[in-house]
């Protein structure tokens, strides 16, 4: 069981109003980019679209709208950056990456946000001489909330936008 704190993720700045969801890349990126980055998302209930906003090298831009009647499903996807461990031993730890998009109708797909955090320390397996050690790495264990965040971020927006949670 993991300590989860959530200055261990980074996430995008979600508003949420009755007509109005919008998400902005977090502050960090903009420090560690110097502001040459940054992505804006706004699903607007009262239009029925979805604006994403892309910003490169303070002079590129682009930018999609993508109406409501067009998007097939929300795709939700999990990077899992594990560091050491692996296949041999079967454990896990490391960050990890939730990527959230749309899935149009026409096949193509369009990315939203990302979660990104810590992730929590798993041990598939253990021999008996192993377990003493595995149980205190899993007690000591910190993670960031990213999981969770970007679930609840899912369940919003399909809400909003009416559709299910596709491939």
């Amino acid at each position: 069981m993991a300590f989860y704190i959530s200055f261990l993720s980074t996430r995008p700045v979600v508003k949420v109003t009755p007509q109005l969801v919008t998400s902005r890349s977090p502050w960090l990126t903009h420090v560690l980019t110097l502001g040459s980055y940054s992505r804006n998302i706004a699903i607007d209930s009262r239009t029925r679209t979805v604006r994403i906003d892309i910003r490169y090298l303070w002079v590129g831009r682009r930018q999609h709208t993508v109406a409501f009647d067009q998007i097939a499903y929300i795709t939700y996807e999990c990077l899992d950056h594990t560091l050491g461990g692996g296949f041999l031993s079967g454990e896990r730890e490391g960050p990890e990456q939730f990527e959230v998009g749309l899935g149009l109708k026409s096949g193509k797909r369009l990315d939203l946000c990302t979660f990104t955090g810590e992730g929590e320390y798993v041990s598939d397996h253990a021999f008996f001489w192993q377990w003493p050690s595995h149980k205190i790495k899993e007690l000591t264990d910190v993670a960031g909330t990213q999981q969770e965040e970007s679930m609840s971020f899912v369940d919003l927006i399909c809400y909003r936008i009416g559709v299910h949670l596709g491939p």
